[in-house]
């Protein structure tokens, strides 16, 4: 730190600088003769600082944009020019008998465009010969007082000056801490002081000529309220000359390695450096460079399968007229302080959002056509194409639609139409269709689908249908049991059948067990149903005779006797009857007869007649047994020693005048007798005969 005082012998007037630069440099301290007549100022100024400063403006290409479009947002960085900062403390001490007070005061930073840093260019007397231009300077004053010397006219200077609590000292309120502060006999003020120049572009160029900075001084001036002050120029000022310091620091006011941060819509930070965006290396003062980041608006997920349409409009309605907003910031380097864009970056999301309501007739009935409108909006901010309506039946049936606008723009309207032809066999009941509807925006992202249903009764006609009701037919064998009757019906519409009944109909029929055979009538009557009336038509039974079984009886006779009487048996009467109703009775015979050979012959009966009988016949036999011939060997008597006498067959049991005529074998006749049989009886016999219907 330099310190110089310089002193008149008039008064004790001191110009004292002192400027602690570490280890900076050393500071220039070239002062001059200034008089005043009861304050001495000192002042130490602490090394200089300049940094860029910078300003940023963030802007996005669309401001308006719907689901996957591409925003790209430029942060543009301009170096505005340096801030000079200066540091220090001010004394000002009163070397008088009597109270003195600040009246006004100026603090003025200047440069010499056309010195060289380290001359103190000075004259012969020690007076400052440099060419002196203020860059900023700051000043105060009490109310009233007039200044002698006046500040300089250079804005762009931000001072600040914190007193240091002092015996004998009253320093002022409110911001201006310098002004008014009294200070009593054999006192010293002093404050701490921030001294800010904001240089433009151009000031900071000028400050350099290629890597050396020009002369530049801090100057700090104050006066009291009274004193002898023998012209302008003798107004206290001290003055310090910094260049070297800036030349030491090599900075030319380039904003370097700036980086820049953009918040994207959704959140996500982009950080851009001089790796991604070379521009931001180096920024010269005056200069900008630009920074880009991209962002997609994302496409809204599509429609849940058990999301309900009002939950996805109103999801859709989150985004339409959304703000996506971005905002950006950044700094000088590692340490800078950081600069955020004025504004934010806005863009207005907006996107289609479709509502469908279905309408149609309360009432149709079968048979008939029904036609539903459609109403199609459009309640979002974006432009919807590629309409597709679909309208189906829960069954699955489609209905036609027509007349489906292909895009709406926003807040318009359209009507569709959907035409369906009820079934004339629909039952009557609620018909609910439900019509869907699929949209897309510009991009082609896809929404929907969303539904609307409408429920329509279905009336069956009011007209009335004939029902035939046909009672059954059959037949029984006569003494039978009578089958149930049982309707039949045609003529049923609509799906209808005998379930619709509200009163079945009755069948019966004039047949009986006991009917004699014959046709008899069927009929049905009573039923009932809504909607329908009822004809009949009659059937039949028809009664068949029972079939009675007569069987011709059986017999035998010997051959040449009297054939048996044939009688019929009978089986198969009904309801108890017998022969007794025979009007006829049948004839029954044999074709035996005594001439009959032995053998077996036909037994019959034929011609029976019976009401409600028919009759079938079973033949019986007559066998016609052979007649017995009794063969008797002849007897006789012989002497002993004689000649046998010869046997002969007699016979009896011939029929029919046949006699041993029709022998076709004659017995052989024999005696066990001979002529030297001694006397007794022999045996005669007779075999061997043999004739037709005969045995022997």
């Amino acid at each position: 730190m330099g310190i110089r005082s310089l002193r008149t012998t008039a008064v004790a007037i001191a110009a004292v600088l002192v400027l602690v630069v570490g280890t900076a440099g050393q500071a220039l301290a070239c002062g001059t003769r200034e008089r005043n007549e009861n304050l001495r100022l000192e002042t130490s100024v602490g090394s200089p600082t300049l940094s860029p400063s910078i300003s940023l403006s963030l802007a996005v290409d669309r401001q308006i944009a719907i689901p996957g479009d591409k925003l790209t947002y430029s942060a543009v960085v301009t170096n505005t020019g340096s801030n000079l900062t200066l540091t220090g403390e001010i004394e000002a001490s009163n070397s008088n008998r009597t109270a003195a007070t600040i009246g006004a005061w100026y603090d003025v930073v200047s440069s010499d465009p056309k010195g060289r840093c380290g001359d103190c260019d000075q004259d012969s007397h020690g007076n400052d010969k440099d060419k002196w231009t203020p860059l900023a300077a700051a000043a105060g004053e009490l109310a009233g007082h007039m200044p002698v010397q006046k500040a300089p006219t250079a804005p762009g200077m931000t001072f600040s000056a914190v007193p240091v609590p002092a015996k004998g000292v009253t320093y002022p309120t409110g911001t201006d801490t310098l002004s008014g502060t009294s200070i009593g006999p054999s006192a010293t003020a002093r404050w701490e002081f921030t001294a800010v120049v904001a240089l433009t572009p151009a000031q900071a160029k000028a400050l350099f000529k290629g890597s050396e900075a020009l002369p530049i001084r801090q100057s700090f001036h104050a006066e009291p309220t009274s004193g002898i002050i023998a012209d302008s120029n003798e107004a206290t000022l001290v003055s310090v000359n910094f260049c070297r310091q800036l030349t030491m620091m090599n900075n030319s006011g380039s904003a370097t390695s700036v980086s820049v941060a953009i918040t994207l819509p959704d959140g996500t930070v982009r950080n851009l450096t001089k790796s991604t965006t070379a521009a931001l290396a180096s920024i010269v003062p005056g200069a900008s460079a630009t920074a880009t980041a991209s962002y997609t608006v994302p496409v809204p997920a599509a429609k849940g399968a058990s999301e309900t349409g009002a939950a996805y409009h109103a999801r859709l309605a989150a985004l339409d007229a959304k703000s996506l907003t971005a905002s950006a910031t950044a700094k000088v380097g590692t340490a800078g302080a950081s600069v955020a864009a004025p504004a934010p970056a806005t863009t207005t999301e907006t996107v289609p959002i479709l509502s469908l309501a279905k309408t149609g007739p309360a009432t149709v009935d079968a048979g008939k056509s029904a036609t539903y409108d459609l109403a199609l909006s459009n309640n979002g901010s974006a432009s919807a194409a590629s309409l597709t309506l679909a309208d189906s039946l829960p069954d699955g049936t489609v209905i036609p639609t027509g007349g489906t606008p292909a895009a709406l723009a926003p807040a318009a309207t359209g009507t569709a139409h959907a035409s369906y032809t009820v079934p004339a066999a629909q039952p009557a009941g609620d018909l609910t269709d439900t019509a869907s509807l699929r949209w897309t925006d510009a991009n082609g992202n896809t929404y929907g689908p969303i539904s609307s249903n409408a429920t329509t009764k279905v009336t069956r006609p009011t007209v009335t249908v004939t029902v035939t009701v046909t009672a059954s037919s059959g037949s029984i064998t006569y003494g039978g049991t009578v089958p149930t009757i049982t309707p039949s019906y045609s003529g049923w519409v609509g799906g209808d059948g005998p379930s619709v009944l509200t009163t079945a109909p009755v069948c019966t029929t004039t047949a009986t067990s006991a009917s004699g055979v014959g046709t008899y009538k069927t009929s049905c009557s009573g039923a009932a149903a809504a909607n329908y009336t009822f004809s009949y038509v009659d059937g039949s039974v028809t009664v068949n005779p029972a079939l009675v079984t007569v069987t011709a009886s059986s017999g035998s006779m010997p051959y040449g006797g009297t054939a048996p009487v044939i009688a019929p048996s009978y089986s198969g009467w009904a309801n108890g009857q017998g022969p007794g109703v025979l009007t006829t009775a049948p004839v029954c015979s044999t074709v035996a007869t005594s001439a009959s050979p032995a053998g077996t012959y036909t037994s019959s009966c034929a011609g029976a007649a019976a009401p409600n009988y028919t009759f079938s016949y079973v033949d019986g036999s007559v066998t016609v047994i052979p007649a017995l011939v009794t063969v008797t060997a002849s007897s006789g008597s012989m002497t002993y020693g004689g000649t046998v006498p010869v046997i002969t067959p007699s016979y009896s049991g011939w029929v029919g005048g046949d006699g041993p005529g029709v022998l076709t074998t004659a017995p052989v006749c024999t005696t066990t007798a001979t002529s030297a049989s001694p006397a007794g009886t022999y045996h005669s016999s007779c075999s061997g005969a043999a004739a037709p219907n005969y045995t022997f």
